[in-house]
């Protein structure tokens, strides 16, 4: 939820008491958007909670069923919260639930981004580990300390998003009260708009290209080494049986973290510009 620079100068850009009458167009894709939330939280809700459930709480807690089982509690967590979101979206630009939630839903996306794409990247971790050194996995790799290392990756999520607790905030105008970015909560630069403008860049480009190299350069390059790993041992080892499957499932995994994070990263700098 967090704004371009180019759109929040400062609060007074923010607060939009003139908004004009949005178009039938937007008004359509509004409405498009409100009901995908609404099947985004029924099957989230559902998918999520039943891998929470089976993973918790029917199958044998192994390396793999706990790092799952966290990564399905980190999209719950998001989706949880998806009515607020629903809510303020069909309300814009009224903010009706206050300071500590205006902080805690903003904040939500890029840690449930940065925490999926940890976890994810542990898996991968797992999987090249128990492929490449079987032995040692099989008398190192522990619950516990998949356990561990989840907490490690929760923990690393909870930084990178820590920012956006600190930047957003809430302000109340005309009776309505708005959630929005503040790049300088601390107010450095005083009444100076071209200060403002300046140290607003400076914190958005740091914000953004920490998220580019710590949520998708870093991981993406650990994932792909592992994968490629992985397939050239199946090579090596003889263990293909004739099929270009495995080379296939390694292929996809990679493909789709690529393409499904790269997008934000490039509209987050492209709002900057």
């Amino acid at each position: 939820m967090e704004n371009s620079l180019g759109l929040l100068p400062n609060a007074s850009d923010i607060l939009f008491p003139e908004e004009p009458s949005p178009s039938i167009i937007h008004q359509t894709f509004w409405t498009i958007a409100l009901i995908i939330d609404c099947l985004v939280f029924l099957l989230g809700i559902t998918g999520n909670g039943l891998v929470i459930w089976v993973t918790g709480f029917r199958m044998t807690r192994i390396v793999t069923t706990v790092l799952f089982l966290n990564l399905a509690s980190a999209d719950f967590a998001f989706i949880a919260f998806l009515p607020f979101i629903i809510i303020t979206t069909a309300l814009q630009p009224h903010w009706p639930f206050g300071w500590f939630l205006c902080k805690l839903i903003s904040s939500l996306p890029v840690f449930n981004m940065s925490a999926s794409v940890f976890l994810l990247t542990l898996i991968s971790l797992d999987r090249c580990v128990s492929v490449l050194w079987p032995v040692w996995a099989r008398n190192h790799h522990t619950p516990a300390r998949a356990a561990m290392a989840a907490v490690g990756a929760w923990i690393f999520a909870l930084a990178i998003s820590f920012p956006t607790v600190i930047f957003q905030t809430t302000d109340t105008e005309d009776g309505k009260t708005f959630c929005y970015s503040d790049l300088d909560p601390w107010n450095e630069t005083g009444a100076d708009e071209a200060l403002y403008d300046a140290l607003a860049e400076s914190r958005l480009w740091s914000l953004v290209l920490s998220r580019f190299f710590l949520g998708f350069v870093i991981p993406l390059v650990i994932i792909s080494v592992c994968y490629g790993l992985i397939a050239a041992r199946l090579c090596s080892g003889m263990k293909m049986v004739k099929s270009s499957r495995p080379f296939k499932v390694l292929t996809a995994v990679v493909t789709a973290f690529f393409l499904c994070w790269l997008p934000y990263h490039v509209m987050s700098m492209r709002d900057i510009t």
